[in-house]
């Protein structure tokens, strides 16, 4: 397996592990993810939050399954760039997320995006 799988199966985990979380305990997205507005925070919201992190899960494994494959990869690195701009624009325009909220979806983000990016691009 090459590292970027490895990487990859680990995000899929975090995503599954925050599809549950939105799924089955709502107050941690209010508070963990939407900390500066929490009553903007619907239970339809929960729901989207958590199909929407398991499609980029299924994503993730499928990037991780078939690394190699560029439409994927593809399709994977798009993910990562709408999930940074996501909570890049919750934090700064819309002020319903903290930064301390969005460090880590950055990191992850972040790390993806230039990981892929050099693989797609360079």
């Amino acid at each position: 397996m090459v590292p970027l799988q490895y990487w990859m199966f680990a995000v899929a985990g975090l995503r599954i592990f925050g599809a549950a979380q939105a799924f089955f305990n709502s107050a941690r997205l209010r508070t963990n993810v939407y900390s500066r507005q929490p009553r903007e925070v619907t239970s339809l919201h929960t729901r989207l939050f958590g199909i929407w992190t398991l499609m980029s899960c299924t994503l993730c494994l499928a990037t991780a399954y078939d690394p190699a494959n560029r439409s994927v990869l593809l399709c994977a690195w798009v993910s990562f760039v709408l999930a940074l701009a996501h909570f890049i624009q919750e934090a700064f325009i819309f002020r319903t997320s903290s930064i301390r909220d969005i460090i880590p979806p950055f990191i992850v983000a972040g790390t993806s995006i230039v990981w892929i990016g050099s693989i797609l691009f360079l």
